[in-house]
């Protein structure tokens, strides 16, 4: 089973065409000239450019965004997210979402799936940042939230979600901590050591799963916002 057929992790470099609103230093602006736009005012976001990998960035830039899309359209992305997770009318609509006023112009170059794990982190962040609230603590099933389980990439979606919803089962205190922590902080970092025996543990005899931070932190945020909001 091939992880990229439901996202390649190497698109999250083109993720840098997409600003955010940072800084005016000069640094910052040189930033901001690179990724070509904007999140408004409304939703502002500080990256410190001297400190951050490529990759770091580029989730920075995902987290920015996805907060100002969950604060300005929250029930436009409910509705999103509500489609089958891998049919091509979700990625259109994913895309869609890319157009709003949290790009200062231009377009968002990222691979839609992406987008989706930094809606679910916005989505927790917003909801249950001050509060972790009881977990459901049972099994998701992810097979509900595609239209056919048999094609590759829904396999590679399932395979993904139930393995970060092993993780989150697991250890929901450390989970929180990479949720809810700024990217590439020591908090983050410490963390995400810490997770270390349930991501090995909650890969099953004979599957090889390979993924970026970027993937890897998307899916954590969606089964631990899941496993939140279940009644």
């Amino acid at each position: 089973m091939r992880i990229d057929d439901w996202v390649n992790p190497g698109l999250v470099k083109s993720i840098l065409t997409l600003a955010l609103l940072i800084s005016a230093s000069g640094a910052s602006s040189q930033i901001e000239t690179e990724l070509g736009s904007r999140i408004p005012h409304a939703s502002p976001a500080e990256i410190p450019s001297s400190n951050l990998s490529a990759q770091d960035r580029a989730r920075a830039t995902i987290a920015a965004f996805s907060t100002c899309l969950v604060l300005r359209s929250r029930v436009a992305v409910e509705r999103v997210l509500s489609l089958p997770a891998t049919d091509m009318a979700t990625t259109k609509a994913l895309s869609n979402l890319a157009t709003s006023d949290c790009l200062r112009a231009g377009k968002l170059g990222m691979a839609p799936s992406l987008l989706r794990g930094g809606l679910f982190n916005a989505l927790y962040r917003k909801d249950f940042l001050r509060t972790p609230p009881p977990l459901y603590n049972k099994a998701l099933n992810y097979h509900l939230d595609v239209s056919d389980p048999t094609s590759p990439s829904a396999q590679s979606y399932i395979a993904l979600h139930e393995f970060a919803d092993c993780v989150v089962r697991s250890n929901p205190v450390d989970s929180r901590t990479v949720v809810i922590s700024s990217v590439a902080s020591a908090q983050e970092t410490a963390g995400y050591s810490r997770l270390g025996p349930s991501l090995s543990g909650c890969i099953t005899v004979g599957q090889n799963l390979s993924f970026s931070k970027t993937v890897l932190s998307g899916i954590i945020s969606e089964a631990l916002y899941r496993q939140s909001a279940r009644k």
